[in-house]
């Protein structure tokens, strides 16, 4: 089968459903369960293995028998909470928990601690597997395969961008009409998007640049070639998740549905639309009074994260409090991506650590990328 050029998925995408999802449980594609705790930062592990038991309950009892055969109803459960950084501790003494962690992003908050000494606000993502969803490869070997593909760009997203724009190709940040066939043809196999689902999503993101920036929860970045059709294009989706204890709310934004056309690859096309939607979130959002958490699942299979790391993003910390964290979302969605086996990918969590926003997304950097749309 032929190796398309896929470079970030995560599939929530049946009629274009969001892919950050909502507060609270959700079912989602692939026989999975969500939930993203509302009750704002965690300050015991409690809820957490409260919600453990919870998920190894849904997936050891979630059969139907159908036709004589045993069908899994859900086969992966996946808990989404904010919790302060000492609770990491608390995590790496227990053995149920610690090793269903499969990923944390830290945050930019910061929460008083027991001692009220200021500790960082992370993202955690805990989850649990039935034994079907197996690794297609280890994890030491994908983050050793991650490790080794690290590489310190030579060129900056904004030169990048500045580069893809000298080649002849422009940028824009709205779904046009015209364009939604050749958007299906790109999103359709590889992500499940129908053409509703794209037009839902092109009127809300025409709708929401009506509204105030601060308040967007919805932005598109497209390539276009020279005779003006789509070549690459993103987009990136806001969940607002309330940290309580008077701290306001955490902005989650997800960077989403990475994909390029196959006839310009390696022209850094979709590296381009991936910094050109960063830099669209980190302008809107600007006027927060804590920068957004900007991230992305990528798919491992595809090596997704080398565009990642041409737009900024990096790998989280593998080790926090002692606590070893492979950020790897393990068998989490089916991806049409090309390559074998077909079915279920794992995932490498990537997010924009704060260092970028000051020497690769400054507020000039951000005015240059952005400008204003190109058509």
């Amino acid at each position: 089968m032929r190796n398309i050029e896929i470079s970030q998925v995560t599939g929530e995408q049946i009629g274009g459903v969001p892919s950050v999802g909502d507060l609270g449980i959700e079912t989602r594609s692939n026989a999975r369960y969500y939930y993203t705790s509302p009750l704002g930062v965690h300050v015991h592990d409690d809820k957490i293995e409260q919600a453990e038991r919870i998920g190894r309950l849904v997936v050891e009892r979630q059969r139907r028998v159908v036709l004589g055969e045993s069908i899994e109803i859900a086969s992966r459960c996946v808990g989404k909470f904010l919790v302060k950084e000492d609770v990491f501790e608390e995590l790496r003494r227990s053995r149920t928990l610690r090793d269903r962690i499969e990923a944390a992003i830290p945050t930019p908050h910061t929460i008083r601690g027991e001692l009220e000494e200021p500790q960082k606000v992370w993202l955690l993502i805990a989850a649990v597997n039935s034994s079907s969803r197996r690794l297609h490869e280890s994890s030491k070997d994908m983050m050793r395969r991650v490790n080794i593909d690290r590489r310190f760009e030579h060129i900056t997203p904004q030169a990048r961008v500045a580069s893809v724009r000298s080649q002849g190709f422009a940028f824009i940040d709205e779904i046009r009409v015209r364009d939604i066939p050749a958007i299906y043809n790109l999103w359709g196999t590889t992500f499940g998007w129908d053409e509703q689902g794209i037009r839902n999503r092109a009127q809300n993101i025409h709708v929401q640049k009506e509204e105030q920036p601060s308040r967007k929860s919805s932005w598109f970045s497209g390539v276009v070639d020279p005779s003006g059709r789509i070549a690459a294009l993103a987009v990136a989706e806001r969940l607002d998740i309330p940290l309580g204890y008077d701290l306001g709310t955490l902005s989650l934004v997800e960077s989403t549905e990475w994909r390029g056309r196959d006839d310009v690859r390696n022209l850094g096309l979709v590296s381009a639309s991936v910094t050109y939607l960063h830099a669209q979130v980190i302008r809107d959002l600007s006027v927060l009074s804590t920068p957004p958490l900007i991230f992305a699942e990528t798919n491992y299979m595809s090596r997704a994260y080398r565009v990642g790391f041409a737009s900024g993003m990096d790998v989280p910390p593998r080790k926090v409090r002692g606590l070893s964290i492979p950020q790897i979302l393990e068998q989490n969605v089916e991806v049409g991506d090309g390559y074998e086996p077909i079915g279920l990918r794992d995932f490498m969590v990537m997010y924009l650590p704060p260092e970028a926003y000051t020497q690769l997304y400054s507020t000039q950097a951000v005015r240059t990328i952005t400008g204003r749309s190109e058509i």
